[in-house]
């Protein structure tokens, strides 16, 4: 709802209700992270998630507190023979998924708008499947990243894993 002064100095509402364009790939992507989150592997959540609030979702082993996310941000030499903390490790997995959504969002936002007369051309259709697609990369690799993770004794050196579209 917005609120804009008309003529003479009057107060006219203006009432608008949510684009389906826009609310529809929210929906989907709310959907996919609560269905991947609730199942199979989990990956740890920064505290003030809502897997780890009231009532908690996830186990309090897989919730970081505010300590875990101060030391995010202080990285780990691997080289000095270092373990990376579960946050690094999370920070580095969380990088590596959103390159996955951006890139699988993107090559299927052109593979959907760029088929000539097969292209689809109901633009909520078009989000709601990016997005769709975009989601289950980041939530397969996010996964598949941490399962690596979590077995490796130091952990993966964050440059081992080049992710690049050229």
């Amino acid at each position: 709802m917005t609120a804009a002064f008309g003529t003479q100095g009057t107060l006219g509402p203006t009432l608008q209700y949510p684009k389906s364009e826009e609310i529809a790939p929210q929906l989907m992507r709310v959907l996919l992270e609560a269905i991947y989150d609730s199942h199979g592997l989990v990956v740890p959540a920064i505290s003030s998630s809502t897997a780890c609030t009231s009532p908690p979702l996830y186990p309090k082993q897989y919730c970081l507190g505010p300590d875990d996310m101060k030391a995010q941000g202080l990285a780990h030499s691997l080289d000095a023979g270092t373990t990376p903390t579960t946050a690094e490790r999370v920070k580095w997995v969380d990088e590596y998924a959103n390159r996955f959504e951006a890139i699988v969002t993107a090559l299927t936002s052109q593979l959907i708008r760029g088929g000539g007369w097969a292209s689809l051309n109901n633009e909520t259709v078009a989000k709601t499947v990016e997005t769709m697609a975009g989601v289950n990369s980041r939530k397969v690799g996010e996964k598949a990243l941490w399962k690596i993770q979590s077995e490796c004794e130091a952990g993966i050196d964050p440059g081992a894993l080049a992710l690049s579209i050229r």
